[in-house]
């Protein structure tokens, strides 16, 4: 497997996830003493996302749905962790010759999932 690929299970199909970007964000807040000099700076994590492409192994293979989760472990510091994935928005290629894939992004599971 080439560098910066990995394989992904998602509703007990296996795909392989290249071009992993994972954003995360902060939120920040800047306390000033009376007279507007900085005196403290807190800041706390925000909602972190998560895009891939994902390779299907043939025309049969399916699609990830709506709130299907995913585990990734892309770093030793935040260890495994699972992501909801959103492929309602998505784009594929199907050039002939190429490899299947699907781009898909989802968000950093926080708790337990609800669907409507």
């Amino acid at each position: 497997m080439a560098y910066g690929t990995q394989s992904v299970v998602i509703n007990s199909v296996t795909y392989i996830a290249n071009n992993i970007q994972i954003s995360r964000g902060k939120d920040e807040v800047i306390d000033t003493g009376a007279t507007g000099i900085p005196t403290r700076r807190r800041a706390t994590e925000t909602l972190a996302t998560i895009s891939m492409e994902l390779q299907l192994a043939t025309g049969s293979t399916a699609y990830p749905k709506f709130s299907q989760t995913a585990t990734l472990t892309v770093d030793s510091n935040y260890g495994a962790e699972d992501w909801v994935l959103d492929p309602v928005n998505h784009s594929e290629t199907r050039e002939a010759g190429d490899i299947r894939v699907l781009n898909v992004a989802g968000v950093k599971k926080m708790g337990t999932i609800t669907t409507v």
